[in-house]
């Protein structure tokens, strides 16, 4: 039997990210995603703050809302959170531990990205953060990488797996790993930043299932 990382009580806590309308955001959360992720970096779904106002007026209360960010100045992080009531930031880029931190002490969830590879637990210990996200070579790029490879790195506290899941794998990816959330975006898409419902759905039932 594989080690576990991090042992959710729960079911898996599962945040939809490339949200980019009010239509695709409501279709997610009525599919019972637990979190909304909004790309304010450069990327085929990034979006305006303008956007973002407009598509969280109809989110409900519960859901947490993730503004997702690449090497990006802490302090325009810290306003952007604020000005829109997200619940937290995502940081994608090379962010040092001490903007992490920073932003830790500012902003009520930080999630802080990092690739999988060698010395993982090293290097995430290097973070203060609300969670970490393990991702692909490549954060954000939508690539799997062997979820096996993570089997024997000790990981204290929030784990969110990353990196080309889909509704066909992610049930066999968590069975893995075992973490406390999973973040998707281009495997629920019927194009950039287009979320398909039938997707969306079947990723969430295999998730939680």
């Amino acid at each position: 039997m594989p080690s576990r990382l991090f042992v959710s009580s729960d079911r898996v806590w599962v945040k939809v990210c490339g949200i980019t309308n009010r239509v695709d955001a409501l279709m997610t959360v009525e599919n019972g995603a637990d979190a909304l992720g909004f790309v304010f970096a450069n990327s085929p779904r990034r979006v305006t703050v303008d956007q973002v106002a407009s598509v969280l007026e109809v989110v409900p209360g519960q859901i947490l809302t993730f503004g997702v960010f690449v090497d990006e100045d802490p302090d325009r992080i810290v306003a952007l959170v604020d000005s829109l009531g997200l619940s937290g930031a995502q940081l994608h880029g090379s962010e040092s531990p001490q903007e992490v931190a920073y932003l830790s002490e500012r902003i009520p969830r930080v999630i802080k990205a990092i690739p999988a590879g060698e010395d993982l637990g090293e290097r995430v210990a290097l973070y203060q953060s609300w969670a970490i996200l393990v991702d692909g070579p490549r954060p954000g790029s939508g690539q799997a990488f062997d979820w096996s490879t993570l089997d024997h790195t000790r990981i204290s506290g929030r784990l969110i797996l990353a990196g080309g899941l889909d509704a066909d794998n992610v049930g066999y990816a968590t069975s893995l790993v075992d973490p406390f959330g999973v973040d998707v975006s281009s495997g629920v898409e019927r194009s950039p930043g287009h979320k398909d419902p039938t997707k969306v759905h079947d990723f969430i039932v295999a998730a939680h299932r």
